[in-house]
């Protein structure tokens, strides 16, 4: 396979491979394996985040603040904000 490369990226994978004393042919399949690496791990972490979604929501742990019996009515949510609007209430 020949790399086509300009004069410019042919100077800077030049001083690249100089100051790690390698070859370019070897700092370019270790750029690429460091890619190829990245993509993977990427790719790794979607689907993970995908699994983990899609276990939340079947998880009935996290959502037991939503179950009915967890929630308070509507009549003492709203008895309650009364009360704490004035306080004199309370005391009567």
């Amino acid at each position: 396979m020949t790399l086509r490369l300009t004069d410019e990226e042919n100077d800077h994978l030049a001083e690249l491979a100089a100051a790690e004393g390698r070859s370019k042919q070897e700092i370019m399949r270790l750029a690429l394996a460091e890619r190829w690496a990245r993509l993977r791990k990427e790719e790794d972490i979607k689907r993970r985040k995908a699994r983990n979604r899609a276990a939340a929501k079947r998880s009935s742990y996290l959502h037991w603040s939503r179950r009915p019996e967890a929630t308070q009515s509507r009549f003492w949510t709203r008895w309650t904000g009364f009360v704490m609007r004035r306080p004199w209430l309370s005391y009567v």
